[in-house]
């Protein structure tokens, strides 16, 4: 009797372990590094954000980099390059347009910008 009710414990706890592994495995499969259709489209968007910025002029891209790269501020970008603040703006703005425009489909609401969210898409 004392076998059978080890034999009894170890089930329960096997089914313990088997729910266990059942729910990690469904965290696993939910996980976006696991979905290959995910992982393509993050290639897919990677590929065509390095082709964009390739595509910018040399200046706009250099400038793009400074800031969203290296995170520099406008001013600190202007001090490096030997020009003005409003210049570096310029760059930023015209290189926000051409990526815009080279990636514009990429965003289901086609070129709205990406970080700013109105109070009704907030509540939504």
């Amino acid at each position: 009797m004392g076998g059978a009710s080890r034999g009894g414990g170890r089930a329960g706890g096997g089914d313990r372990e088997d729910a266990g592994a059942r729910a990690l495995a469904s965290l696993a499969d939910e996980r976006p590094d696991h979905d290959p259709e995910r992982a393509l489209a993050r290639h897919e968007i990677r590929r065509r954000i390095e082709t964009a910025l390739v595509h910018l002029a040399p200046r706009e891209r250099l400038v793009f980099e400074l800031r969203h790269d290296f995170g520099l501020r406008t001013r600190a970008i202007a001090e490096r390059l030997e020009t003005t603040d409003e210049t570096v703006r310029n760059c930023l703005f015209r290189a926000h347009q051409e990526l815009r425009g080279a990636l514009g489909d990429l965003w289901p609401l086609g070129r709205r910008v990406v970080g700013r969210v109105g109070p009704a898409q907030a509540e939504s």
